[in-house]
C-alpha cells in the first residue's frame, strides 16, 4: 500500500479498517480484532504487567494494598488488560464486577446510583452514602474494575470534583473492595495536578507502549493460533543491506529469522508501538493467495503528512480528545469557551479529514457525507490515536 496514494487516502483507509478485515479468513478476523480482547493468550507482551497487578490483588487480600489505577496512553490496551486481569482474578474464586463508563457523567447522584445498582446495594444519592452501604452489607463483590475514568471529569473549573470524590470512595471502602480503575495518561495528568491529595490515596500502575519484542510476541501468537504456516517475502530489489545479510546466512532458519526481524522492526516503526495499528498493518500485508499458507509482504508505511497541515486550534482540540476520550459539541464549547458555530466548524473539519468519528455510528459504512450532529459523542479514530499522539508530542502540545 505504500506509495499507493496520498495521506488523505491512507487516512480514509484507516478510518474504515473493516474493509481490510473483511478480506481475510474469518479466523484471522477474530484473532486480529481491533476491539478489546479477553483472551489471556491474545494479551501477549503484557505478562510482566499482569503478574504485577495480580500481586497487588494478593497483597490486598493480606490487607496490604490500596486502590489501583491502571494508566497508559490511549492505544496501549488498558481495556484489554482490565478484561484479562478481571478474568484471572475471577478464576481464583473471587467475585469480580467490571463497570465501563461509555459516556460522560458529571453528576454525583447519577454516578452514585450507577455504582450502587451495579454493586447490588439500595439506590444511593451520593458517594458517601455508597460507602456507608458497602459496610452495611456482606454481599458486595471483592473486586470492582472501573474503565474509562476519563468520562468522570471535564477540563473546566471544578471539573475534577467528581473524580476526587470517587477516589475517596475507593480509598474508604478499600477494606471491603479492591478497586481497579483504568484511565489514559493524558487524563490522569490533569486529575493529579488538580487533585494531588485525592490521587495520593491510590497506587499508579503504568502500561507502557509495547516494545518491538512485545509487539512481535503479540502478532506471532495470533499467527500461531491460526494454524497457517507463515512465510515472509524476500526483497528482490532495494534493501541492499538486508539482501547482503540474506546471502551470507548459512541456513534457511537463519534467513527466516532475518526476514522476521526486519518485518517486525518495520512494523514497530510504522505503528509507533500502537497494537491496533500494528494489527491492521499486519492484515494489510497478508497475502492468503500466494500458495500454501500465508505470505507476509513488507508492512506499508502510513503517510500521516496531512496532520502537518492542521491549525493550532485543531491540534488543541485533538489534545482535548486525548484527555477526555470522547467529547460532544457542548463539552467542547465549555472547555474552550467557544460559541457553538466555532466548535461545529472545528469538529466538521476533523470529521472531513477522517480524524474523528461519531459514537455510535449513525450512517452506513459507505456513506461519505459528513455532518456533525448536535448531541452525538465523538472520539479520535482508534487506528489514528498513535499518529495523533506522535504528531502532538513533536509540537510540544502533548508531553
Amino acid at each position: 500500500m505504500a506509495g499507493e496514494g496520498s495521506s488523505t487516502h491512507v487516512l480514509r483507509m484507516l478510518a474504515d479498517p473493516k474493509a481490510v478485515a473483511d478480506g481475510v479468513p474469518l479466523v484471522y478476523q477474530r484473532l486480529f480484532t481491533f476491539e478489546p480482547v479477553s483472551d489471556l493468550a491474545l494479551l501477549a507482551g503484557r505478562g510482566e504487567e499482569l503478574a504485577g497487578a495480580m500481586d497487588r490483588w494478593e497483597r490486598w487480600k493480606r490487607e496490604d494494598a490500596v486502590p489501583l489505577i491502571v494508566r497508559g496512553r490511549q492505544g496501549t490496551g488498558i481495556s484489554s488488560f482490565l478484561n484479562v486481569l478481571c478474568a484471572q482474578i475471577a478464576r481464583r474464586d473471587e467475585n469480580v464486577l467490571r463497570i465501563e463508563l461509555p459516556e460522560r457523567i458529571g453528576n454525583e447522584k447519577v454516578l452514585a446510583r450507577l455504582i450502587s445498582r451495579r454493586l447490588g446495594l439500595p439506590s444511593c444519592a451520593g458517594l458517601a452514602e455508597v460507602a456507608s452501604a458497602v459496610f452495611d452489607t456482606h454481599e458486595t463483590p471483592g473486586v470492582v474494575a472501573l474503565d474509562n475514568l476519563e468520562h468522570l471529569y471535564l477540563r473546566v473549573p471544578g471539573g475534577t470534583d467528581l473524580t476526587e470524590r470517587l477516589l475517596t470512595l475507593m480509598s474508604e471502602t478499600e477494606p471491603r473492595i479492591f478497586w481497579i480503575g483504568g484511565i489514559s495518561t493524558s487524563a490522569w495528568q490533569l486529575v493529579s495536578t488538580a487533585e494531588p491529595n485525592a490521587v495520593s490515596q491510590v497506587e499508579i500502575f503504568d502500561l507502557s507502549p509495547l516494545t518491538p519484542e512485545e509487539l512481535r510476541e503479540a502478532i506471532t501468537v495470533r499467527h500461531q493460533r491460526s494454524g497457517l504456516p507463515v512465510r515472509f517475502e524476500e526483497p528482490t530489489e532495494g534493501r541492499a543491506l538486508l539482501r547482503r545479510r540474506l546471502r551470507r546466512a548459512r541456513t534457511a532458519e537463519a534467513r527466516r529469522e532475518l526476514l522476521v526481524a526486519d518485518f517486525f522492526d518495520q512494523l514497530q516503526r510504522h505503528s509507533g508501538g500502537n497494537l491496533r495499528l500494528a494489527l491492521f498493518l499486519s492484515l494489510e500485508a497478508s497475502d492468503f493467495e500466494s500458495g500454501d499458507g500465508l505470505l507476509m509482504h513488507p508492512p506499508m508505511k502510513p503517510d500521516f503528512s496531512l496532520l502537518e497541515t492542521l491549525t493550532l486550534t485543531q491540534n488543541f482540540t485533538l489534545k482535548a480528545f486525548l484527555e477526555h476520550r470522547t467529547l460532544t459539541l457542548t463539552e467542547h464549547d465549555r472547555i474552550f469557551r467557544l460559541p457553538r458555530h466555532e466548535s461545529y466548524q472545528i469538529f466538521e473539519s476533523l470529521v472531513n479529514r477522517h480524524l474523528i468519528r461519531a459514537l455510535p455510528r449513525t450512517r452506513s459504512e459507505g456513506e461519505e457525507r459528513s455532518e456533525v450532529e448536535e448531541e452525538l459523542r465523538y472520539s479520535i479514530r482508534p487506528l489514528l490515536v498513535g499518529a495523533v499522539i506522535a504528531h502532538l508530542t513533536a509540537r510540544n502540545i502533548v508531553h
